[in-house]
């Protein structure tokens, strides 16, 4: 099992303040929190820090903008995704 890595990673890039806002968005219209305490500012940009480094030099790392909409992410990946498989012949459209 240590050995497996995978074909590729899908990262989507945040802006902190946006990711904030939406967070806390998404709490007042589900009525519940998604983390312990209220996400900060400084919360955010430390996890958007540790993700660029963490991401910084590898070449399997494809980037999405987080600031698209939800929607858009999720059709930019499948598309990702889709190419991938196509490309790797593991399905023939």
């Amino acid at each position: 099992m240590d050995n497996i890595v995978p074909d590729f990673t899908l990262f989507i890039d945040f802006d902190p303040k946006v990711a904030v806002q939406r967070t806390r968005e998404k709490e007042q219209a589900n009525n519940k929190s998604f983390f312990c305490s209220d996400p900060d500012l400084y919360y955010m940009q430390r996890a958007a820090n540790g993700y660029h480094e963490l991401f910084k030099n590898r070449k399997d790392v494809i980037t999405l903008d987080g600031t698209h909409t939800p929607q858009e992410l999720a059709q930019q990946a499948a598309k990702i995704i889709d190419k991938w498989l196509l490309k790797n012949n593991v399905y023939e459209q």
